[in-house]
């Protein structure tokens, strides 16, 4: 639609434990905060129905990871790219099949350094919906020049697996200052980013928390893989699962007045959301109904593509 080409390239040297790389790539990139995922999926695009904002980023980075651990499961990663966001295209307004994709929020134009420090333990249980452990990521990002911020970000991870019941409890925690915030920099929590129930992307600011619990039981049906002649599928496992969330999003002055002009608005304290799902292909796509404590819009129907949480 856009009649645009995007992709990259990348190098890497790997020499033990020590991964460097040099990558050049113009991303279609997703602002979402603290969605289950990175981006969009196939499903959403074909039917409209993608919960995700975007930037037209391009990007130049070398970086350099150690890696420890069995597995590889913990890793120390610093990166500086040179890089570029434009808006994305207006052009492409339904999916393949038909609906109408949400109209994709505001992004400041600009080019700027980037510069990144990231820490990963328990990568593993970050990645997988059921093996039972501990993970987090640390992540500081500050970017100079042309568009100028600083970001501190946590993520953590919590499941433990007990016969059939699965426990899952999720942290994020995140704080972006500078004195004029890039619209795209901004932090937003809502149905698709850890209060289900709420509407898409509902509250905004520059500080936020959001908590998730969940307790899964893996049904005793459909467990083998399915089989088509030489083609073999993932079993449907299906999991029946409740969870619990909660979250709050603030502003400083300088960000409000910002908020103001754009007409979003933060969580005003904390707010919470229960829902109920059943969840297929373990864990890879699930469905159900959530609702917000306060009762706001009623019960309201939940698809989800990946991750426990």
């Amino acid at each position: 639609s856009a009649g645009t080409a995007k992709g990259g390239a990348e190098a890497s040297r790997v020499r033990g434990p020590w991964v460097t790389s040099l990558r050049a790539e113009r991303q279609l990139a997703s602002t979402n905060d603290f969605s289950q995922s990175g981006g969009g999926g196939v499903i959403g695009g074909l039917f409209g129905r993608e919960g995700v904002d975007w930037v037209d980023r391009r990007v130049l980075s070398l970086g350099g990871t150690k890696e420890f651990g069995t597995k590889h499961a913990r890793l120390v990663r610093a990166e500086v790219a040179y890089a570029g966001d434009r808006g994305f295209s207006h052009e492409l307004k339904t999916g393949v099949f038909g609906g109408e994709f949400r109209p994709n929020r505001p992004v400041d134009p600009g080019q700027y350094l980037r510069s990144r420090l990231q820490l990963e333990v328990g990568r593993n249980i970050l990645n997988s919906p059921l093996v039972s452990g501990f993970g987090a990521t640390v992540l500081y990002e500050r970017g100079d020049g042309g568009l100028r911020w600083q970001r501190a970000q946590l993520q953590s991870l919590l499941q433990r697996s007990f016969g059939r019941v699965v426990l899952a409890g999720r942290a994020d925690a995140a704080l972006v200052i500078g004195s004029a915030l890039p619209t795209q920099q901004l932090l937003e929590i809502g149905a698709a980013e850890g209060l289900p129930g709420f509407d898409y992307k509902a509250f905004a600011g520059d500080q936020a928390v959001v908590m998730r619990s969940t307790v899964g039981y893996l049904l005793p049906l459909w467990e083998s893989p399915i089989r088509f002649s030489r083609l073999m599928l993932p079993a449907i496992a299906p999991q029946l699962q409740a969870g619990v969330f909660g979250g709050r999003v603030s502003a400083r002055p300088r960000t409000s007045a910002r908020l103001d002009q754009l007409d979003w608005v933060t969580s005003d304290g904390w707010r919470g959301s229960f829902d109920l799902r059943v969840r297929f292909f373990g864990g890879a796509f699930s469905a159900g109904v959530a609702r917000s404590f306060d009762h706001v819009g009623g019960w309201k129907l939940q698809f989800g593509f990946g991750g426990s949480l």
